[in-house]
């Protein structure tokens, strides 16, 4: 549910000419990538969908990741191995991102171990903001990640 409305949320960056791939196998294992996305200046980015309790808030506190009194960090083990994965099949650096939709973040967004965590409806500014601050280096990677990653 919460991978629907994400895709929902990333037409407007579809439309500005960004590469938006969702469902992506990976070429090992049974894993695959939420949603695959590469700026038209040639960002890549991974952005994993979670949709938690809203119930609870989600922290950063010692080094892990709480969600209320609940150690939840090996849940971000998915996206910091499709991060490497894609960077390594790419041959280039991968952002990874985590659209939180439900449980609310203290502090507005969380990073935890390079792993940037942000409300979902900001999903979309943060994303604009990564392609602003960062250029691919040498051959565009959104014309190779259809090839690469096909739909699961």
């Amino acid at each position: 549910m919460g991978e629907e409305a994400t895709a929902a949320r990333l037409k407007p960056v579809a439309r500005a000419g960004w590469t938006v791939l969702h469902d992506c196998a990976l070429p090992t294992g049974d894993a695959n990538v939420d949603h695959l996305l590469v700026s038209p200046g040639g960002v890549v980015i991974v952005l994993d969908s979670k949709k938690w309790s809203a119930r609870w808030p989600l922290q950063v506190e010692s080094g892990r990741l709480m969600h209320d009194n609940r150690d939840v960090t090996r849940r971000l083990n998915g996206i910091r191995h499709e991060a490497r994965t894609v960077a390594r099949v790419h041959g280039c650096p991968v952002i990874p991102l985590v659209s939180m939709d439900g449980a609310p973040l203290v502090g507005g967004e969380l990073v935890l171990d390079g792993i940037r965590i942000v409300p979902a409806d900001r999903t979309v500014p943060v994303l604009r903001s990564l392609a602003r601050r960062h250029r691919a280096v040498g051959e565009h990677p959104g014309q190779r990640a259809a090839h690469l990653f096909p739909r699961k």
